[in-house]
């Protein structure tokens, strides 16, 4: 997704949370107003539908082409640390182009996950422990501007 079509969105989606909670027109949003309704902005969003389908991949409920789209780095090389228990292998890539796949992108998000989100097997408590922990970098990323 283009950050163009982010953009869009993301105000497409200001202008709903204003409606649904009767705020004026231009009402600053921040994290208490996503986290009254349990919504993402766009951008956390689409890594969060992102880090689902590399948990699928990963644990095998993908369809089988996929399956070769990441390589754990505990496959990639005998060393082993806790850092590496359930990383993924960054590919490399010198251009924009190959910088802004699937394959790219969804290590790097994986890679930036809490290790206790990332070894949960089951589905349903992956997505809400993956929902919660992008909403609390939500408020730390609000936090952190006026500190």
């Amino acid at each position: 997704m283009t950050k163009k079509i982010k953009d869009k969105l993301q105000v497409c989606q200001n202008k709903l949370i204003r409606t649904v909670l009767k705020l004026p027109p231009r009402t600053h949003l921040d994290y208490s107003h996503f986290s009254q309704l349990n919504w993402l902005p766009v951008e956390k969003r689409v890594s969060q539908l992102k880090l689902g389908h590399v948990h699928q991949i990963i644990h095998g409920s993908a369809p089988a082409y996929m399956s070769y789209c990441f390589t754990p780095v505990s496959n990639a090389h005998s060393i082993g640390t806790r850092a590496s228990q359930a990383s993924l292998v960054v590919p490399r890539y010198r251009s924009l182009v190959g910088k802004g796949t699937f394959k790219y992108t969804g290590a790097i998000a994986w890679n930036n996950l809490a290790l206790g989100v990332r070894s949960i097997m089951e589905k349903s408590s992956f997505k809400k422990a993956v929902k919660s922990h992008l909403l609390n970098n939500v408020r730390e990323e609000e936090l952190s501007l006026y500190v």
